[in-house]
Order: structure tokens, then C-alpha cells, then sequence
């Protein structure tokens, strides 16, 4: 069940789309595009 819950996981917020410029996640390849938001994110936060 887990495995098919992160397979259905909810896209990103619109904010965080535009922020990142990523695509919303696709599928299993979650933990790459969480890293890169990470990392996105604390980039936004030191400007």
C-alpha cells in the first residue's frame, strides 16, 4: 500500500511549481525532485 500511495502522490503546490520551475513528480521518482525543491528552496531562503 505504501508503494502505491507514493505512486499517487499529490502534485506541488502552484507556488512551489513556479518557484522551482520543476514538473510535478512523477510516479516513484520522488526523492530526487524532493532534494532538488530542498535545494531550491533553501537557495530562496538565503537570498
Amino acid at each position: 500500500y505504501i508503494e502505491d500511495y507514493t505512486s499517487c502522490n499529490e502534485p506541488l503546490p502552484p507556488i512551489l511549481e513556479k518557484n522551482t520551475g520543476l514538473p510535478p513528480p512523477s510516479s516513484k521518482d520522488n526523492a530526487p525532485s524532493i532534494l532538488e525543491i530542498n535545494a531550491t528552496l533553501f537557495l530562496i531562503s538565503e537570498m
